[in-house]
């Protein structure tokens, strides 16, 4: 795909790799548009034009029509689907009139070919999260199952109130948090645990704890000692 997506980050003093952080892709990955060797999705399309605050049109296919701009993108059918689908979903909603506007805008954006609005449909996505995050989160909660549970019933209400879950950052660790309470759905999984926001970061100890409890082989099962030392390894002073 043609493009002036090089000369555009060099005219706003953007590094490839800071341009890549702000759009969330790995600098190859943007490397790769930029040599034209890479077509670049429209989601990550729109992202580049609000972030250069530059038109589309000025970055990709500076030499084409704005209407085959559009259809580059995406197919007439494909647009045709995608306004019948705000058109169900505005029926679907009939009673709730804040949804049927948002859906109606839409409808029209589609069905326009307003191009450089068709991030709006993706607005209240969130991007995806890594298998990475959503594995460590698993395994912090497992942790911490197997803490309490290694108490046993009749366990000392001071040894439960250091082993219990300590939450995640609702505004530095978020991702983590929204995945835990997703998960957990609210209550039904990991009914031991309260998951909730720390409002100060965690994370950090709890891999620190992660690392102490792997040594251990994740045991499910841990003496007085182990547990000990898993707190003991999620203390600031290492």
């Amino acid at each position: 795909m043609p493009n002036r997506l090089k000369q555009v980050r060099e005219k706003k003093g953007l590094s490839q790799a800071e341009l890549a952080r702000l759009v969330g892709v790995t600098r190859q990955a943007l490397s790769a548009v930029e040599a034209n060797k890479q077509d670049p999705s429209l989601q990550l399309a729109l992202q580049l034009s609000r972030i250069l605050t530059t038109d589309m049109a000025e970055i990709f296919f500076e030499d084409l029509a704005m209407e085959k701009l559009a259809t580059r993108f995406l197919s007439k059918t494909e647009r045709l689907q995608l306004v019948n689908q705000y058109r169900i979903l505005q029926a679907v909603h009939a009673d709730d009139d804040y949804l049927c506007k948002q859906y109606k805008r839409l409808e029209e954006i589609f069905e326009r070919g307003y191009i450089d609005m068709y991030h709006e449909a993706f607005n209240d996505l969130w991007d995806e999260l890594p298998s990475e995050v959503t594995e460590e989160v698993l395994n912090i909660l497992d942790l911490h199952r197997a803490m309490l549970w290694s108490l046993g019933q009749n366990a000392n209400p001071k040894d439960v109130e250091r082993v219990k879950f300590q939450g995640f950052d609702g505004n530095n660790e978020s991702q983590q948090l929204g995945f835990a309470k997703f998960f957990a759905q609210d209550g039904e999984k990991y009914r031991e645990l309260s998951i909730f926001n720390s409002h100060h970061p965690t994370l950090q100890r709890y891999k620190k704890m992660l690392t102490e409890w792997e040594r251990m082989g994740r045991k499910p099962q841990l003496t007085k000692d182990q547990i000990e030392s898993i707190l003991d390894a999620g203390t600031f002073k290492h």
